[in-house]
């Protein structure tokens, strides 16, 4: 039916009276890798949605793209203020916290990591986010000391024997 530049057009014709179509346009240059395209619709689309948490979210990805972290942290910390889903609030604080170390800015990243805890404190599967994103992330001594939390807090054997395994790792 097109190509998807065509499709893209035709988004752009429809977004004066389509507030989802800024976020279809946006959604396609980031997967395109056209991040400062994506960038553009995505402040659109927030324009147009502004109780919606996506827009900014995106927006925060793509701007992570373009290596703009400190403002793609603005935007992710926009997106938690407009109240997701649950599952959505989670990838956001690790967006979130990413993007905080990636702009040099380790102590906002730790606080984002308490904040995520406070926010779910019953929750194990939310420190094993952040144990693991610590570890892709490269930040090994905060890292260790939650994999050593993790190890005294699972009620799976096999999960704790896991947990220790990444200790023993991290301390080699």
């Amino acid at each position: 039916n097109g190509t998807v530049h065509e499709f893209i057009q035709q988004r752009r014709e429809d977004a004066a009276a389509n507030t989802t179509s800024w976020m279809i346009i946006g959604l396609l240059e980031a997967h395109r890798q056209n991040h400062a395209e994506a960038v553009a619709a995505f402040e659109q689309a927030e324009t147009k949605r502004p109780d919606d948490a996506s827009p900014c979210w995106m927006l925060g990805r793509s701007l992570t793209e373009l290596d703009r972290h400190t403002d793609a942290a603005v935007a992710l910390e926009r997106a938690i203020t407009k109240n997701p889903d649950r599952a959505s609030l989670l990838q956001i604080y690790q967006d979130l916290g990413r993007a905080y170390r990636r702009a040099q800015q380790p102590d906002k990243a730790n606080d984002v990591w308490q904040r995520m805890e406070t926010k779910f404190p019953t929750d194990i599967r939310v420190k094993e986010q952040i144990a693991a994103t610590l570890l892709d992330e490269g930040d090994f001594e905060n890292c260790l000391r939650r994999y050593e939390e993790l190890a005294t807090l699972q009620t799976d054997p096999s999960l704790a024997a896991q947990s220790r395994m990444i200790v023993g790792d991290l301390q080699m």
